[in-house]
């Protein structure tokens, strides 16, 4: 498992996973219908609820730990008896937002000091930092609802130290062997009109990044300015609309990447003050990185489409992060789901000038260029916006 960061005394955090009071903000508890056990939560500023409680819901898939405290510090769940925990209502946070709430409530800077936290070390309570008997660390694993690839998905590791100091780190659990691997938070995402507070950003260092809230229905996509000028999100939409699909009808994959549109749906996804790009957005975003594209049908080059490949794939220097979402095909009435993990394909809003049943979008892939191809508008393929 590979520890990201290290962090100081976070005493947010320790009120999270232990579930210690929080003066006037402990008063909030939410009932579960299903069976009239209740949960803490706290409001953060961006309206979205935070339980401050492990969920101890009995499903098929989930266990206790071992002896008795283990009942009152909650369940473990496996994947699918992770999509079964949550109340209604209530979701199961992905990454983005555990990041964020890690960052925004309990991070610390390079001095080792905390920032940004309701609770200090003189109102947290006594916490007790000793080892286990035998020597070993205490660990709690939380789920979040995000995949990394086909088999795996994102979770959050605490782990206490014998100086009294907490390491978090994300890693990777799989999702089909049925094991309860993790506990479970949940999260009740603000649906809330657009005067609302958005999501700052986590990254007070870097001014060209930030986080939008899609009012609609909550979700939250992190943005970065581009050296074309333009603020473009750096997630894949996700916005659930008719003709919008989920790679192989599992929705599951939405969470890390996206819906696969089709045109006439990704013209009209995009969330308010935001929009799908121009062929001609596209081409401006590959140039400004002293790049251009390869023409998928004539294999002719414009520019260097390898340097915009570099530049804007996962890793490269500007974070463009695409995400791998394979493409939705349809051929004779057919649909097929093709190459997750493979291929990113972008709608842009430009139709092709030779024919009005096809638009132009962009690719990258396996293949080490950018690519500018005019597919079918009856495809389903990923979406980006950028800011109007």
């Amino acid at each position: 498992m590979k520890l990201e960061t290290r962090l100081n005394f976070i005493p947010f955090i320790i009120y999270l996973l232990a579930g210690a009071g929080c003066g006037e903000q402990a008063q909030n508890k939410y009932a579960d219908s299903r069976d009239g056990q209740t949960y803490p939560y706290v409001v953060l500023e961006n309206g979205t609820k935070w339980m401050t409680q492990n969920m101890n819901y009995d499903v098929e898939d989930s266990v206790y730990g071992d002896g008795e405290k283990s009942h009152q510090a909650g369940r473990f769940y496996s994947w699918e008896g992770l999509k079964k925990a949550c109340p209604p209502g209530w979701s199961v946070p992905n990454k983005l937002e555990w990041k964020y709430f890690i960052e925004q409530y309990g991070c610390c800077n390079g001095s080792g000091k905390t920032e940004n936290v309701l609770i200090t070390s003189e109102n947290s309570g006594k916490v007790d930092f000793s080892k286990k008997s035998d020597g070993s660390y205490r660990t709690k694993g939380f789920w979040t609802s995000s995949q990394d690839e086909k088999d795996k998905a994102w979770s959050y590791t605490f782990v206490e130290d014998d100086q009294g100091f907490y390491w978090y780190a994300a890693s990777r659990n799989p999702v089909n062997d049925g094991r309860p691997l993790a506990r479970c938070r949940c999260v009740e995402r603000a649906k809330a009109d657009a005067d609302r507070m958005p999501l700052v950003s986590p990254d007070e260092k870097d001014a060209l990044k930030g986080i939008i809230t899609d009012f609609r229905d909550g979700q939250i996509y992190p943005y970065k300015v581009m050296q074309d000028g333009k603020k473009w999100m750096t997630k894949n939409l996700n916005y659930e609309m008719p003709d919008a699909y989920c790679y192989d009808n599992n929705c599951a994959y939405g969470e890390e990447l996206g819906r696969l549109y089709s045109w006439s749906a990704a013209l009209k996804a995009c969330p308010n003050g935001w929009h799908l790009p121009s062929d001609e957005e596209w081409i401006t975003l590959a140039k400004s990185y002293g790049g251009g594209y390869r023409d998928f049908n004539t294999e002719q080059y414009i520019g260097d489409a390898a340097l915009t490949f570099k530049a804007l794939t996962e890793g490269g220097e500007e974070g463009f992060n695409p995400k791998y979402g394979g493409f939705r095909d349809v051929y004779n009435g057919n649909t097929e789901f093709k190459l997750i993990f493979q291929v990113a394909s972008y709608w842009s809003s430009s139709p092709s000038m030779e024919n009005q049943d096809q638009a132009w979008n962009f690719q990258f892939g396996n293949v080490t260029n950018f690519r500018r191809n005019d597919g079918s508008v009856s495809m389903g393929l990923s979406c980006r916006c950028v800011e109007d």
